[in-house]
């Protein structure tokens, strides 16, 4: 299991959604949700999901609530990020939680590529390159509360930037942000 979903798990409750969930996280992943008991939902566009949905549109057909979406490394791919966000907060239960996590755009990785982050065919690539602050005020203001935003170091095996990103946190590659409803 990687590092960012070990951070992901413990704070899994209840009913899950994982968002854009048809990669090799589908299977081990989301398999460690089920061993912990959770009733665990996928939302992909391709593949065999539970719920087959584009996430560009602006209102999403699931008529479920959950206790937690789990969106990783989604929210870089997507048009519209807020009402990407909006759309997450919608079906989340009264004392819901969105975990989600996308790769630094501050981050040593993005600093020496500068299209690491971002790329032309959005088909491939990320559209969007996000901030912690940029990943903030997108949570805040769908409405959510109690944000909680930290760095990851999960995609570099450099030993060099392992090092560089434990002095400054802020060069880390990804960052993970938790908000409740």
């Amino acid at each position: 299991m990687n590092k960012r979903f070990e951070i992901i798990i413990k704070r899994v409750r209840g009913t899950v959604l994982h968002l854009g969930s048809n990669n090799s996280e589908k299977g081990e992943n989301l398999n460690k949700l089920l061993e912990r008991n959770h009733k665990v939902y996928s939302c992909d566009i391709i593949g065999n999901p539970d719920f087959k949905i584009d996430l560009n549109k602006n209102k999403w057909p699931i008529n479920k609530k959950f206790d937690t979406i789990v969106a990783g490394e989604i929210i870089e791919h997507v048009e519209n990020p807020l009402l990407f966000i909006k759309n997450c907060y919608n079906l989340l239960n009264k004392e819901g939680k969105l975990i989600l996590t996308t790769p630094n755009a501050t981050s040593l990785s993005y600093i020496m590529n500068l299209m690491w982050c971002v790329g032309s065919d959005k088909n491939l690539c990320h559209i969007h390159a996000f901030t912690s602050g940029m990943i903030y005020v997108l949570i805040k203001n769908a409405g959510f509360k109690n944000i909680n935003i930290k760095y990851l170091n999960s995609y570099s095996k450099n030993i060099f930037t392992i090092f560089i990103s434990k002095i400054i946190p802020r060069l880390s590659g990804g960052i993970i942000c938790i908000g409740n409803k």
